[in-house]
């Protein structure tokens, strides 16, 4: 994304861990996620950033809905859910929304949650379902991935 001249910002939540091997564990809250999540917003306006887009895959794309969902309308223009179905309240999300998931998520049937909470969300909003299997940001490694991130960025610079 920064190389088609967007501003990132990555984030780490504070309940990120790493197992023994260096596979990641998320273990934060979701009332910790959110927070954080809302803290880079706060970071990245004071930065001067004008307007604000989110992107999350599984728990990070929880955790971007549940800060939307309790932010004020106009803090996010656009959040993005990859292997998320945007948190707990999907009708309390603002800006535009894009829901992404591959058919056969290998992390559990999502697919029929996140269809859910995508009818739930008010518009805009698009769903885009991948091919495959992977799950969230794993999307990028696989065939899909090239796709994933034309779909991304394009949806990013939509006016």
């Amino acid at each position: 994304m920064a190389n088609s001249g967007f501003l990132t910002l990555a984030i780490r939540f504070r309940g990120d861990k790493f197992n023994a091997d260096g596979s990641p564990s998320a273990e934060g809250s979701t009332d910790d996620n959110a927070a954080d999540v809302l803290a880079a917003v706060s970071y990245l306006r004071g930065i001067g950033a004008k307007s604000i887009s989110a992107v999350g895959a599984s728990l990070g794309g929880d955790a971007v809905g549940e800060a939307n969902a309790r932010s004020a309308p106009g803090t996010f223009a656009r959040s993005v859910f990859l292997g998320s179905d945007g948190g707990d309240e999907p009708e309390k999300l603002t800006g535009r929304k894009l829901f992404i998931v591959a058919r056969e998520d290998r992390n559990g049937s999502r697919l029929p949650g996140i269809e859910a909470h995508y009818v739930r969300a008010r518009e805009p909003k698009k769903l885009v379902i991948l091919d495959g299997a992977a799950h969230a940001q794993v999307l990028f490694e696989t065939d899909e991935g090239p796709r994933l991130l034309k779909e991304i960025l394009r949806f990013l610079a939509e006016p």
